[in-house]
C-alpha cells in the first residue's frame, strides 16, 4: 500500500510540475530580446516562435546545407537589400540587432510567406 500510495503522489506531483498550458512561453536571449525591440507588440509572438523554430534564438546559428544565418535564418544572397534598409550589411548577420531589423524589413515586404512551413 505505501508503494502505490508513493507512486501516486510522484506521477501527480509530475505532472502538476508539466501542466503549462496556461503558461505563455518565456522568450529570453538576444534574438527574442531584438525582436522586443524592434518587431511591433502585435506581431510578436509570430516572430518569438519563428526565432525559436529557426534559430532557437541563437545568433550565431547556420545551416549547413544553405546560406540560412541569424536569428530568422534569412538566406544571405537574397538578404542584402534588407540588411541595407535596415543600416546593416548581411555580413552582419550574427549581430542579433542586424538580423532582427533585416527580418522585419523582410516580413514588411512579402509577409510571413519567406518562414512558411513547405
Amino acid at each position: 500500500m505505501r508503494k502505490i500510495l508513493l507512486i501516486l503522489v510522484t506521477v501527480s506531483s509530475v505532472l502538476v510540475a508539466t501542466d503549462t498550458t496556461d503558461a505563455a512561453p518565456v522568450w529570453s536571449g538576444p534574438c527574442h530580446a531584438a525582436v522586443d525591440r524592434y518587431w511591433p507588440a502585435n506581431l510578436r509572438p509570430w516572430a518569438h516562435r519563428i526565432v525559436h523554430r529557426e534559430s532557437r534564438g541563437i545568433p550565431t546559428a547556420a545551416n549547413r546545407r544553405s546560406s540560412a544565418r541569424g536569428c530568422f535564418q534569412m538566406l544571405l544572397r537574397y538578404s542584402a537589400p534588407f540588411y541595407r534598409s535596415a543600416g546593416c550589411n548581411n555580413s552582419q548577420w550574427m549581430n542579433a540587432d542586424c538580423n532582427v531589423r533585416a527580418a522585419w524589413a523582410l516580413y514588411a515586404k512579402a509577409g510571413a510567406r519567406p518562414w512558411r512551413v513547405r
